[in-house]
């Protein structure tokens, strides 16, 4: 089953953040929260990957995502609409880490889809070979197909 990111992965040059997103959306069965983990993960990955291509952006004296997607050269260049998207993925990652907070689904989509935002927009920007893509939802893995997979293992093995 293929993903949203997949369309990355054919470009080597993402390949420091592609990975990353396909694995953040395949884990969506096993958790919302190990999804959110994994999309700001990414984020960080793709956000670092725009500052080690782009000669016009300043590295902030911290280097930590914060840091980095608050610096007044980053600012600038991306649409003002991925800020917000952005800052969600890292919130939503940073409740999954640091608290007991339950993530929801909906939620974990939300990131994910924030995400792809981003990945689209740093094809646009920095590709030779930009082609329009659109998140499906459809592809999402979800729970239910895990744990169909798992009842019929078990049932399988006769336990």
């Amino acid at each position: 089953m293929g993903t949203n990111f997949d369309y990355l992965r054919e470009k080597p040059e993402y390949n420091n953040f592609s990975k990353q997103a396909v694995e953040a959306e395949r884990s969506l069965a096993l958790s919302p929260a190990t999804c959110a983990i994994l999309s700001r993960r990414a984020l960080e990955l793709a956000v670092r990957f725009v500052y080690s291509v782009d000669a016009d952006l300043v590295l902030p004296y911290q280097d930590n995502i914060s840091s980095l997607i608050h610096e007044e050269t980053f600012r600038e260049i991306i649409e003002p609409r991925l800020f917000p998207m952005i800052r969600f993925v890292i919130r939503l990652g940073n409740v999954a880490v640091h608290t007991n907070s339950n993530i929801s689904r909906d939620d974990a989509v939300v990131s994910l889809r924030n995400l792809y935002e981003f990945c689209d927009w740093i094809d646009y920007a920095y590709s030779r070979d930009y082609v329009e893509h659109t998140f499906d939802e459809s592809l999402l893995p979800s729970s239910e197909k895990r744990r169909e997979k798992a009842e019929c293992q078990t049932a399988l093995s006769g336990r």
